[in-house]
């Protein structure tokens, strides 16, 4: 009797590790965000106490599981500032018949004032270097030009501003993003334009996941083709492990970021809208997103204390069994410890 529960129990946790192994070549078919490791990795500040932010509104997320690290205000609404390109390249992407490689001829009604990269009424330019200049130089001439580009792609009669904008909707509404409508390509202020901190970390999350962005933004700065760009975001040349996204700020946004981060084989999105003190708390929330996902893979962690995941295009693949297979391979050594002694103990008994 004593080798039959012995042998019970072995059976049972040997079939717990082949299990969890098959779950883990099944959760590495899943998209992810790309990892970028840094050599040496800089030492990570402390900060295990959610931090109280100035912003109106903020959120951290696990941008490799969509779980939600810090939230304050999350889904209220407000400006969001230069924040807005994100969706602005992203809206360009999801158009069919639009090519980087394309040109485009630049309007009066593309001159839209404050940050631009110069363009002029007339000018040909390559769609590639509108991208380069919204992205990086924050170029509202740039959004707009991209706008009209890509509206006039768009099936239909009227304005391409005006189809743009609304295909800018249609692809949040898609997105999952529930708290947000576009009135302009660039972000200047207008009552009918806002987003929150969450739609915002789910357009940051898009933007990371698209090769050709990623490339960009994670650029302090560069020349193309005799062109030279350079990005307004001082988080990109502060933090450590820095790769995106875009920051903003106007009178009524106040300044606001979307920054993602890469560390210790980890990924992090946080959002910061209308921050006075963004400089300093932009860094103290990322270093509090990577203590938290740090601290979740240690023994021992209450992993039922969630504040939920963010929704991710992956979600209905992601929550059912990614959670599972994550917390089984944290807790593989102690599973593997068990599985010696049992290992031992039916020896023994044999």
């Amino acid at each position: 009797m004593g080798k039959f529960i012995i042998k019970t129990l072995y059976c049972f946790v040997l079939a717990l590790l082949v299990s969890g192994y098959l779950l883990q070549n099944v959760s590495a078919q899943t998209p992810n965000v790309s990892r970028i490791s840094s050599q040496p990795e800089t030492p990570l500040h402390s900060v295990n106490v959610a931090p109280a932010l100035t912003a109106r509104a903020a959120i951290a997320i696990d941008a490799d599981t969509g779980r939600i690290l810090y939230a304050k205000n999350p889904h209220q609404s407000l400006p969001m500032a230069s924040t807005t390109k994100i969706m602005t390249v992203l809206t360009l992407f999801a158009i069919p018949g639009t090519s980087l490689n394309d040109y485009t001829v630049v309007t009066k009604d593309d001159l839209v004032g404050e940050a631009n990269m110069g363009l002029v009424e007339g000018q040909r330019i390559r769609v590639l270097f509108l991208l380069y200049g919204a992205l990086m130089d924050s170029a509202n001439d740039a959004a707009t030009a991209i706008a009209h580009y890509a509206g006039s792609k768009l099936p239909g009669s009227g304005d391409s501003m005006a189809k743009f904008v609304q295909e800018m909707n249609r692809q949040a509404t898609l997105m999952g993003m529930e708290d947000s409508n576009f009135a302009n390509p660039h972000g200047l202020d207008n009552p009918s334009h806002y987003s929150s901190a969450q739609d915002l970390a789910i357009a940051g999350w898009y933007a990371m996941k698209n090769p050709t962005i990623a490339n960009v933004v994670k650029l302090s700065e560069t020349t193309v083709e005799g062109n030279y760009f350079f990005n307004i975001s001082n988080f990109i040349r502060r933090y450590p492990g820095a790769n995106g996204v875009k920051p903003g700020e106007t009178d009524e946004a106040g300044l606001c970021l979307v920054a993602s981060a890469s560390r210790f084989g980890h990924n992090a999105i946080v959002v910061e809208l209308n921050n006075p003190n963004l400089r300093t708390e932009s860094d103290l929330l990322m270093d509090y997103a990577f203590n938290q996902i740090l601290d979740y893979e240690k023994p021992g962690v209450n992993r039922q204390l969630l504040l939920g995941y963010i929704g991710l295009p992956d979600a209905g693949k992601l929550r059912p069994y990614r959670a599972l297979v994550t917390d089984f391979q944290r807790n593989f050594s102690e599973a593997a410890r068990y599985l010696l002694a049992l290992q031992g103990l039916f020896a023994k008994v044999a």
